[in-house]
């Protein structure tokens, strides 16, 4: 990780599915086939749990630090996307899966992230807090939606949880207007 709550955007571009380390969807084993929608459904893909520990952890640090993950898949084959859903998911980055890197849709959804206002300025931000003030007789129980919590506990945080709660304010790693 480079300078912590700076705010930061990592691109991961991915061509295949990761066959070394820790977050390896498949081996190099030509004998091991990739696995399959059944083989999910049946929760017996070999290298899941591994991969996920692995993607979820990275999650953390990436979250902490104010970064944003975001995930181009370019592969008519599985890169395994099930296992690491949850780098774009919680740091609010985008999923962009296609066939090839040279398609249209692939490069206008690419360009699209860096769009300019009319003061050429990039349309992003990093670091955002989301904070509720409510009054005596309203509750927050919670928010639905991709944001880490900020942990400040207000007169205003209900005793109901429901999603990401206990707490009035939550962090968002990216924004775009």
């Amino acid at each position: 990780m480079t300078y912590p709550n700076t705010g930061a955007r990592i691109m991961l571009f991915a061509g295949g599915p990761a066959t070394e380390g820790p977050g390896m969807v498949v081996s190099n084993e030509l004998k091991e086939p990739i696995r399959s929608h059944r083989d999910i459904e049946q929760d017996s893909v070999k290298h899941y749990k591994r991969a996920v520990k692995l993607y979820e952890g990275l999650v953390k640090r990436a979250s902490n630090n104010g970064y944003v993950v975001d995930l181009f898949a370019s592969c008519p084959d599985q890169v395994g996307l099930l296992e690491m859903k949850s780098l774009p998911n919680f740091t609010n980055g985008v999923i962009v899966l296609s066939n090839w890197f040279a398609t249209s849709n692939f490069q206008q959804s690419f360009l699209h992230i860096f769009n300019k206002d009319d003061q050429d300025f990039l349309e992003m931000g990093f670091n955002a807090t989301f904070d509720v003030q409510t009054t005596k007789e309203l509750k927050v129980s919670g928010l639905i939606g991709h944001v880490i919590l900020a942990g400040k506990k207000s007169a205003c945080v209900g005793e109901t949880k429901i999603s990401i709660g206990q707490t009035s304010a939550w962090r968002l790693n990216a924004i775009t207007p």
